[in-house]
C-alpha cells in the first residue's frame, strides 16, 4: 500500500502530464492488491484523458467496429514496415505505453469487455505514434490478433 499511497500522492500534486509514471504504479499496485475493478476504472479515466478513444459502452457492436477499423488501419502496413518502423523515443508515449500495457492485466483478471476495445486502441496507437520495441506495442498486437 505504501506504492500506491505514494503514487496518489505523486498524481494529486503533479501536473497530469508529469504524473504518467505514478499512473502506472498505481494501476500496477491496484493490480497486486487484487482491486482489478478498481484499476479498470482508474485505467479507463487515464485512457481518456490521455485522448486515447475507449467507447463508454463496450457493446458487441462497438467491439466489431473498432476491430474492423483496426484491421484496416493494420493491414496497410507488411509485416516488415512494422517491424522496421520508427520506434517511440518521447518519454510520454512511451509511458503511455506502459501504463495501457500495465492496464491489460485488469482487463484480462476481471475479464472486462473492453479488454479488445483498449488493444484496437493501442494498435492504432502504436501506428500512429511509432512501434515501442520492448514488450508494450507487442501486448497490445497480441491481444489485437487473438480476439481478431
Amino acid at each position: 500500500t505504501l506504492a500506491l499511497q505514494k503514487a496518489n500522492a505523486v498524481i494529486d500534486n503533479v501536473p497530469f502530464e508529469e504524473s504518467l509514471v505514478a499512473q502506472y504504479i498505481r494501476i500496477r499496485s491496484l493490480d497486486n492488491f487484487g482491486r482489478y475493478l478498481e484499476a479498470v476504472t482508474n485505467g479507463l479515466n487515464l485512457l481518456r484523458l490521455l485522448k486515447i478513444d475507449i467507447p463508454c459502452e463496450p457493446s458487441p457492436a462497438a467491439v466489431m467496429s473498432a476491430m474492423e477499423e483496426t484491421g484496416r488501419a493494420a493491414s496497410a502496413h507488411s509485416f516488415s514496415q512494422m517491424t522496421s518502423a520508427r520506434r517511440i523515443i518521447d518519454a510520454k508515449k512511451r509511458d503511455v505505453m506502459k501504463c495501457a500495457n500495465a492496464l491489460v492485466i485488469s482487463f484480462f483478471r476481471s475479464a472486462s469487455p473492453y479488454l479488445p476495445l483498449v488493444a484496437c486502441a493501442l494498435v492504432n496507437y502504436s501506428l500512429q505514434n511509432g512501434i515501442c520495441h520492448e514488450s508494450e506495442s507487442a501486448t497490445a498486437f497480441v491481444i489485437f490478433g487473438y480476439f481478431n
